[in-house]
């Protein structure tokens, strides 16, 4: 049984334990509907499938308890996840965003590698990954797209994140 939710008039707002909210492929579009960060209790919830476009908010960062998010399949061009607490690999499931202009995953706790999974993301123009504890070499096929020069890799917090860098004959004319 599916409960139908208005996303401009929310009617879950009043639900004082909500833990888990699954709104995947609801046909919710436009920008990320901001009365979602306002759901304290939340520690998953996944919007994937949807037509979401733009920016997530900053709020986002309201959701303290929040332990998985799922965006995938939607048209997000910007997603910044910097300066928390976030830790353990790099979720491969960002690379299913592949609408993505923008990804900040600076300041976090991030270990191991880049995922070579990141070569999806043909639409990235930026990519920080400052202050975190990554290891390796990022991927070849990642450093040859339209990313190349607009890096943030300064300070891995003790990691050894090696960069090849390629310029495009875009760049070079």
């Amino acid at each position: 049984m599916f409960c139908n939710v208005s996303v401009d008039k929310p009617s879950i707002q009043n639900v004082y334990v909500l833990q888990v909210l699954d709104l995947q492929q609801n046909r919710i579009h436009g920008d990320f509907p901001l009365w979602l960060t306002d759901l304290a209790t939340l520690t998953a919830l996944d919007v994937s499938g949807n037509r979401l476009s733009g920016e997530i908010p900053g709020e986002i960062g309201r959701l303290k308890l929040m332990e998985e998010l799922k965006l995938a399949n939607n048209f997000l061009r910007v997603l910044n996840l910097e300066g928390n607490l976030f830790s353990g690999e790099i979720p491969k499931f960002l690379s299913e965003l592949t609408g993505l202009k923008m990804l900040y995953l600076g300041g976090n706790r991030f270990n191991g590698s880049v995922p070579s999974s990141f070569s999806n993301l043909t639409q990235l123009e930026t990519l920080s990954l400052r202050g975190n504890s990554l290891r390796g070499t990022l991927p070849e096929d990642l450093m040859s797209m339209n990313v190349a020069g607009r890096f943030d890799v300064n300070g891995s917090g003790g990691g050894h994140l090696l960069m090849r860098v390629y310029l495009s004959k875009k760049i070079c004319r």
